[in-house]
């Protein structure tokens, strides 16, 4: 019932989730500089209605948000890694990297907007949830530290289990 659910909601976000990426591959930045991506994540969460914050660590700006289904509950957390590389975007489209230099080579901009439409999906069916949800955009994975600068802020505390993603291009879509 809930998969059925989830996926009819999947399907109407489409749109919004190719021009997110987009945007993410066009703005990209560095490890512990990614102010202008949270102030995107933040501002885009809350337009859902989905509890979101900014945390300032020692590794960069974080964005951490999560829909409560019950206190309760366990809670399960989802991260991406929001961070871009010091490569040059050697792409030619529309949506190239704006900044010389850098770029989401290591497809940080999917994983991100992966992570991002999972939250919009789930505030969906949110009273159809037995367990808690914390999305975590995680700082400075390229240069390490932000995994850990998360760790030490108390992130994880509550966690029952926590899920990440990244994508192969070696594989065909879907």
């Amino acid at each position: 019932m809930i998969l059925r659910a989830v996926l009819e909601k999947a399907e109407q976000f489409e749109d919004f989730l190719i021009q997110t990426r987009r945007y993410l591959h066009k703005n990209p930045e560095l490890s512990g500089q990614e102010y202008g991506t949270t102030r995107f994540l933040h501002q885009k969460l809350t337009e859902a209605g989905i509890h979101s914050e900014i945390l300032n660590t020692e590794a960069g700006p974080a964005v951490i948000a999560s829909i409560v289904s019950d206190e309760k509950n366990p809670t399960i957390a989802f991260r991406a890694d929001i961070d871009a590389l010091p490569v040059f975007d050697k792409t030619e489209v529309p949506y190239s990297s704006n900044i010389c230099g850098i770029c989401h080579a290591c497809g940080h901009d999917f994983n991100t907007t992966v992570i991002l439409g999972l939250a919009y999906v789930m505030a969906t069916v949110k009273d159809q949830l037995n367990v808690n949800l914390k999305f975590i955009f995680q700082p400075s994975e390229e240069a390490s530290g932000g995994a850990l600068a998360l760790v030490k802020a108390g992130v994880l505390k509550d966690i029952s289990a926590i899920f990440s993603l990244h994508a192969c291009p070696d594989y065909e879509v879907g």
